[in-house]
């Protein structure tokens, strides 16, 4: 038996362009592009190694999209013991292990996959990395699963629907234990083309979902397109004519975008029968928590503020008490956001610390010593989820982000869009940290909640930064 096998069963230039931008005053639409993603053409592989296995065929599918893809020629996955055979693999070792779709337990890629894979057959995988030639041996069998789970098996002729969202490979099933490719020869074409339509990508920070309508020249049909929530469906501005075959960017009025948690986006073209359908399933859901009351905190200083000054006490971190004198009204804000800087006593950074809170010394403290009077010396201003605030960029949440079991509430790190009435963003902020009174409907002055937005201004007393429409993107474009 040949060296490859006996591997296997041991280890198993100038150019000018013209660019034309149309503003269009009452829906955010790109115009049509011609769109190479509608189908292309391409070799398998590029090479008989590493780097050319897999060929990129340029083309972004989303989960459910249809792919149609006919492949002819002749290539061979075992010379020597396979007779050269076509893109529906070498039939007579079907079942060989040394292929992508084996996850290592015995008969697994015949269920896994729909259809029976051949071995030396042509296979697809979504994503941005297919894996190497080799790889397997060296990966677990749940590792093996992740990667079979945005396969494809295509064969010479098949039609099908995309398991997951990302950029489309083509690939000979073989080699993924092994990695000879040495006894490995010739090439196919493949023609891939997609459905009707697809969703490429879509994010609500930048306002865009992106659409791709394949068709013949004079096709046309109305497009419409709704993000799919939980108990509402929100249509997207799209053009109220017939549009014909090409690439749209669509965008939703957020301000009138109904509180929900969105988990998709559907688009519908009518320019066929039935209409042509798809779905894209979003990375992150968009958690639209409605018109929010932001109100604002920071670290003020105590220059800047007013007031009579009265006895208090600053204490480290192993509870050794001062007994000092600070400006009331400084004392107050400190209570009030959190934290401030004692720039004319010079005890620089302190924190509010509450008698029942870990750490803050409720068993040492002096008489006199109560929570609005006695505060930690601090280096840093963080947040509850224990990161540096940011000003401008962090806001407080309720309940506390660190912690939080709600799913329709902000996590440590999540995204806070930030959308003005007339549909701009006003700010894309970050989940840092913990607003105690954020859960109270009194404070939140007619609107649907209340965020406090951590500012960089060192003013004694802060005012409200306005009501905007909010989100929770999760991580989106952090």
């Amino acid at each position: 038996m040949d060296k490859k096998r006996e591997n296997f069963l041991g280890v198993m230039a100038n150019k000018f362009f013209s660019v034309f931008l149309f503003i269009v005053l009452l829906f955010f639409i790109s115009s049509p592009k011609v769109n190479a993603a509608c189908g292309t053409t391409v070799t398998v592989p590029n090479s008989w190694t590493a780097a050319g296995w897999w060929v990129d065929t340029g083309i972004d599918v989303s989960v459910g999209m249809t792919i149609n893809v006919t492949a002819a020629g002749t290539w061979n996955a075992w010379n020597g013991h396979c007779p050269d055979h076509g893109p529906d693999g070498c039939v007579s070792y079907q079942s060989w292990g040394d292929q992508f779709l084996n996850d290592g337990v015995s008969g697994v890629w015949e269920t896994n996959v729909p259809g029976l894979s051949h071995f030396g057959t042509l296979i697809g995988f979504i994503g941005t990395n297919p894996p190497q030639i080799g790889s397997y041996s060296s990966l677990t069998v749940a590792q093996r699963d992740t990667l079979i789970a945005n396969m494809i098996v295509l064969g010479s002729n098949a039609t099908v629907n995309a398991p997951a969202s990302g950029r489309l490979w083509l690939g000979m099933n073989d080699d993924a234990y092994s990695g000879h490719a040495n006894d490995n020869s010739g090439s196919i074409l493949a023609n891939v083309q997609p459905g009707p339509i697809s969703i490429t990508s879509a994010n609500l920070v930048t306002n865009a979902v992106n659409v791709v309508l394949c068709g013949t020249s004079g096709t046309s049909g109305v497009l419409k397109v709704t993000a799919i929530g939980e108990t509402n469906n929100y249509a997207a501005i799209t053009p109220t004519n017939a549009v014909g075959p090409g690439t749209y960017t669509v965008s939703f009025d957020r301000p009138n975008m109904p509180k929900d948690t969105y988990t998709s986006i559907t688009a519908e073209w009518d320019a066929v029968s039935p209409p042509a359908t798809t779905t894209f399933s979003l990375t992150n859901d968009w958690i639209v928590q409605g018109i929010i009351r932001h109100t604002q905190y920071n670290t003020p200083l105590e220059s800047t503020c007013t007031g009579s000054w009265q006895f208090a006490w600053v204490f480290d971190s192993s509870c050794k008490f001062t007994k000092v004198k600070l400006n009331s009204n400084f004392m107050k804000q400190v209570a009030k956001n959190g934290t401030g800087y004692s720039d004319l006593t010079k005890y620089g950074l302190i924190r509010f610390c509450a008698s029942s809170w870990p750490g803050c010394c409720a068993a040492t403290r002096p008489k006199g010593a109560m929570d609005s009077n006695a505060f930690l010396l601090v280096s840093t201003v963080t947040g509850s989820c224990n990161e540096v605030l940011v000003g401008d960029t962090s806001v407080a949440t309720w309940p506390n982000p660190n912690g939080n079991t709600d799913p329709t509430k902000f996590y440590c790190g999540d995204t806070a869009l930030l959308v003005k009435s007339d549909n701009t963003n006003k700010a894309v902020k970050t989940a840092q940290d913990w607003c105690p009174v954020c859960w109270d409907p009194t404070l939140f002055n007619g609107t649907q909640g209340h965020i406090d937005d951590y500012s960089s201004s060192q003013a004694c007393g802060m005012t409200d930064y306005g009501n905007f429409w909010t989100a929770d993107t999760q991580e989106e474009n952090q």
